[in-house]
């Protein structure tokens, strides 16, 4: 007799995986590059990863050729987009290809956890769809910036659920589920050299599952416990250690801007009312979603699945400590709820695939199927108009990047450059955003410099976005308009004027 061919997936599976795929691919991976590096954490990661594939200096991060001490966090991160910047080239899509790859890699693994914990791959399914629509995942510091937040989200998922392994396995004392235990210490690990201490948020909430599960005395007895302490204290404590010692003054950085600033104050103006994260899920980062998360929460707390029982007070423990410990935090910014999203989603599909399993019931499997497609497609559409194609979200940001897209249209075109003329920008504030572009057009032979206006000499082109600096151009030097493109405008210094402050000090 002939024995049938073993299948990994079934016909049916297959095609919600495909699906899922046609999904997923075009919204996180194409047009990665369309908007130029953003201001702050994006472009100075960018300046660190830079630098760090010029000078080798693989340990300490750097900025403008000094020891970095502005942005404290380990460089896990940036040693992936400096090993992505290697193999694809300096460009903004190998930049934030790892982020990217988070958000897929993110996917597959709730994916793969679902299916195999509950046998149904449709819960897999339904979270993957529910995660890609979530706005917030794909706006600042989402999957397509070059951001620590969304490789932050899948080493959190990782560690969680890893953890959560652990505990199911149920026989801990005689070593069942030991694989888990060590996974789950390797994970948090790579979390801690990803964002430091934003990576332990989940840890009280894990702890309090444990106590509700009545397996803490279980967990305290197993060795294997303490033995897979020695990964975090060797790796996380080794490379602080290491770090210091190759530039004294770190540590105390890192106190001050992450583990005891962060929290116990506000730094750089993030201050915001309690109720900050709550009223930002409610109304925008994961508004389409939000009300059948509570659902989801109240029907698999009510069920009598055990499986689910326990995975939704997983999640709805591991949510709620998470979202009370940054709420209570002093230093609010808008994207650190991104680790949530993939344990939101999760409440988000047990509603929905509650709902689905009472229709197939009622009224048959094709009138179900067609409750889930009327249900996600207005949310894929959604994300697709929101996320496939990234934009500036405000004014504001809009008129700080001019200048930045300027600068990384001279690298594509450099055809355009004037030859044998100096290139001058001038920007007396906060300017990693530019300085990558300028970094890559000097090294490909264009005389370009970071400059203040006092130092601008006769024969530059100039590149300015401030009225007071275009105003002391025109005072000091004869000028001819270039560009004038919103709040950017491209002048060609000519001359100087009589009334030139150099000739009046002379």
């Amino acid at each position: 007799m002939v024995q049938p061919k073993y299948r990994l997936f079934s016909s049916s599976e297959w095609i919600f995986i495909l699906t899922g795929l046609a999904v997923a691919v075009p919204l996180i991976f194409f047009h990665l590059g369309h908007l130029p590096l953003r201001i702050w954490d994006e472009a100075r990661l960018a300046i660190n990863g830079y630098e760090m594939l010029q000078n080798h200096r693989w340990l300490v991060t750097t900025f403008e050729g000094a020891p970095d001490l502005w942005n404290t966090k380990p460089p896990l991160l940036i040693w992936l987009q400096v090993l992505s910047m290697k193999c694809f080239g300096i460009h903004e899509v190998a930049f934030r290809l790892p982020s990217a790859l988070a958000v897929f890699l993110t996917c597959v693994l709730f994916y793969v956890f679902l299916r195999s914990y509950l046998k149904d791959f449709r819960l897999g399914f339904v979270q993957n769809m529910v995660l890609l629509t979530t706005t917030g995942l794909f706006t600042w510091h989402g999957g397509k910036n070059g951001d620590y937040d969304a490789l932050l989200m899948l080493l959190c998922s990782a560690y969680c659920l890893s953890f959560f392994l652990f505990l199911e396995k149920g026989r801990l004392a005689n070593g069942r589920g030991t694989a888990y235990i060590y996974g789950f210490y390797l994970f948090l690990s790579l979390a801690l050299l990803t964002k430091s201490s934003a990576a332990l948020f989940f840890l009280p909430g894990l702890l309090l599952y444990t106590l509700l599960s009545r397996q803490l005395l279980s967990l305290l007895k197993n060795r294997h416990v303490y033995i897979g302490l020695l990964i975090p204290v060797v790796s996380v404590g080794g490379y602080y250690i290491c770090r210091e010692l190759a530039e004294p003054g770190y540590l105390q950085a890192v106190w001050a801007n992450e583990f005891g600033g962060r929290f116990m104050t506000v730094i750089e103006g993030h201050r915001e009312r309690p109720w900050f994260y709550v009223r930002n899920l409610y109304a925008t980062r994961f508004s389409f979603w939000f009300f059948m998360a509570f659902g989801g929460a109240v029907f698999g707390l009510c069920g009598s699945d055990r499986r689910i029982y326990r995975l939704t007070l997983f999640t709805v423990v591991l949510s709620g400590v998470y979202l009370l410990l940054i709420s209570l935090a002093r230093t609010k910014c808008l994207w650190y709820d991104i680790p949530l999203y993939p344990f939101l989603s999760v409440l988000t599909a047990v509603f929905i695939c509650l709902i689905f399993d009472v229709l197939k019931k009622k009224v048959g499997v094709w009138t179900a199927c067609v409750f889930l497609f009327c249900l996600l497609t207005p949310a894929v559409l959604r994300i697709y108009s929101i996320g496939y194609i990234p934009r500036e979200t405000s004014g504001w940001e809009a008129d700080t990047h001019v200048k930045t897209r300027y600068l990384r249209d001279m690298c594509r075109h450099p055809e355009t450059m004037a030859s044998g003329r100096s290139y001058a920008v001038v920007d007396d504030a906060y300017h990693a955003h530019h300085l990558f572009y300028i970094y890559l057009l000097r090294d490909n032979g264009f005389p370009i410099r970071l400059t203040r206006r006092e130092d601008l000499q006769a024969g530059d082109i100039v590149l300015c976005d401030r009225p007071e600096t275009a105003d002391f151009l025109k005072q000091t030097f004869e000028t001819e308009l270039l560009l004038k493109d919103g709040a950017l405008e491209v002048y060609d210094l000519e001359a100087a004027t009589a009334a030139c402050p150099s000739d009046r000090s002379e």
